[in-house]
């Protein structure tokens, strides 16, 4: 706080970037969680969503083969989103990059948080041969190991990513972590921690390179909304954020420079999520 004291704001807004590093610790796949732990069902590890455990969750329901691995204290919703991860990360390095304050990111729980962030990102690299995590409808999905992209069960929207890689996460993962690596290396994260960063980023990059486009028949190509690494794809774009709308707002260098093409088809009738009337028009959410 440059030697002044903190304003409530601060410390508000602090106590939240706490919160989400407490959570991170709690449960990495986890997507949402509740306040508070306990028996109760209105009280956290969620009761239908994971599997029995003698510490966490007693009275969990859900059988070992559906539900893995073990949930946190206070999972809410197991719905594994790439995308959950990358907003507190991006936020923190923001919240670094524009005051100056490290109060956040000095917090005993932070380097620990990193290091489970990228580390489910090296092992969704290789879904099929080394994730643990299991859910219902991931069972039996077809991704192709080792491409570069890291694999997601479900889009913001809550639906389930299809083709497992959801393109706009892993736009997403490269420009945030490009952002990120700066405050780590200033914070005096571990280097080759640090190092982890930067080759993901550089892996997943590659990854989109090769597997996150299509050529559309008109002769446009463009990036895709999700693959599974074989061929197949899911065309179109969603608004829930991330999008592939999003991409300039996100900084991301676009380095084929498909974008215009992208926004074009995305904000067209071609794209089945888009609709326009007499009063509105834009995008909708599958």
């Amino acid at each position: 706080h440059g030697g002044a004291a903190p304003s409530n704001l601060q410390l508000v807004f602090e106590s939240a970037l706490f919160r989400q590093i407490m959570f991170i610790n709690d449960d990495v796949y986890s997507s949402s969680f509740f306040d508070t732990h306990g028996p109760d069902h209105e009280a956290g590890p969620s009761k239908n969503q994971c599997p029995y455990s003698p510490s966490t969750c007693a009275s969990c329901t859900c059988n070992d083969h559906d539900c893995a691995p073990a949930c946190g204290k206070y999972t809410h919703q197991r719905h594994f989103k790439l995308d959950s991860l990358l907003f507190v990360l991006l936020i923190h390095s923001q919240y670094w990059e524009g005051t100056g304050v490290t109060a956040h990111v000095d917090y005993p729980g932070f380097a620990s948080a990193v290091e489970k962030i990228i580390t489910v990102c090296e092992v969704e690299q290789h879904h099929n041969a080394k994730s643990p995590y299991r859910f219902p409808e991931a069972q039996g999905r077809r991704v192709k190991d080792g491409i570069g992209l890291v694999w997601s069960y479900a889009r913001p929207s809550d639906d389930f990513v299809e083709g497992g890689y959801f393109i706009p996460d892993n736009i997403m993962l490269v420009a945030v972590f490009k952002k990120v690596v700066p405050m780590l290396r200033a914070v005096g994260i571990k280097a080759d921690l640090v190092a982890r960063y930067e080759a993901v980023a550089g892996a997943v990059e590659q990854g989109l390179e090769e597997h996150a486009t299509k050529t559309l028949p008109d002769g446009r190509e463009v990036y895709v909304l999700e693959t599974d690494g074989f061929g197949k794809h899911v065309v179109g774009d969603d608004a829930n954020m991330p999008n592939l709308l999003w991409m300039p707002y996100l900084g991301y260098d676009d380095p084929k420079g498909l974008y215009n093409d992208t926004r074009a088809f995305s904000l067209s009738k071609l794209n089945p999520q888009y609709a326009e009337g007499d009063v509105a028009r834009g995008l909708g959410s599958m």
